[in-house]
């Protein structure tokens, strides 16, 4: 089960955490969960790092998105003729 807990951080600590994560290519939640577990000694090696994905890549994610850009498209056209039709 993920928890989220939010934490104050003045605008130049959120902006170096941001640098430091750009600089490590990591996100800014995986350099604080890693700093804490540091800090608590707890090992991370054990939890879940992965969360859902609704798409296994880019091309299935870009195909999806077409097709309901299509069926989309296919139903404005449909309306707009329905309405054309009943005037």
């Amino acid at each position: 089960m993920e928890e989220k807990l939010m934490i104050s951080l003045s605008t130049a600590m959120k902006d170096a955490l941001g640098k430091y994560a750009t600089a490590r290519n990591t996100s800014i939640a995986s350099v604080v969960r890693s700093a804490v577990a540091k800090e608590i000694k707890f090992d991370l090696t054990a939890e879940p790092t992965t969360t859902h994905k609704k798409y296994n890549s880019v091309e299935e994610r870009k195909a999806a998105q077409q097709a309901r850009d299509k069926e989309r498209r296919e139903l404005i056209k449909k309306l707009l003729n329905d309405y054309k039709a009943s005037k």
